[in-house]
């Protein structure tokens, strides 16, 4: 199955349909995690063209990172609804995209820890601090955002929760 026809099929496809263990669907997890990689490189590769840019006009890496991260989260929310999540938590999009946000803000803080560990307590270069960071932020943000916000049955979010 192509990227592009995943995106233009039924919520009820066969991959949707998989068998499931405690609301788990078995087997998608691989899947899921090689598109998530895919797109995440995606995301990154426009995170980091903005990296450098600014880095580029003399600017510190602690605004690098988040001009960066705020360019590459548009790529990545979109690409994450499109191609890689076979099921949605949430059926308010507001709703997701603002969890898939906070999520990403909380990769961020943990870019921004492992930049300034790097960078300032280890002497490392910005480009390959930020090639650790990217590393360590993709599984934190697949885990979470997989476990938060695509799986299991879509449902409401109400304020009695």
């Amino acid at each position: 199955m192509t990227a592009s026809s995943f995106a233009d099929e039924d919520p009820e496809t066969a991959l949707t349909a998989a068998p499931t263990r405690a609301g788990v669907a078995v087997g998608i997890w691989p899947l899921e995690f090689l598109r998530y990689f895919s797109c995440s490189a995606a995301a990154l590769t426009v995170d980091w063209g903005v990296y450098s840019a600014v880095l580029s006009m003399s600017l510190s890496w602690s605004i690098a990172a988040p001009a960066g991260f705020c360019s590459g989260l548009f790529v990545a929310y979109w690409l994450s609804i499109r191609f890689v999540f076979a099921q949605r938590s949430l059926k308010d999009a507001r709703i997701e995209f603002l969890l898939f946000t906070l999520i990403g803000l909380g990769g961020l803080l943990l870019t921004q820890l492992i930049l300034w560990m790097l960078i300032e307590r280890f002497g490392r270069g910005p480009h390959e601090s930020k090639l650790a960071a990217a590393g360590l932020v993709f599984l934190f943000n697949f885990a979470v955002r997989k476990l938060m916000l695509f799986q299991g049955q879509a449902r409401a979010v109400s304020s009695s929760n």
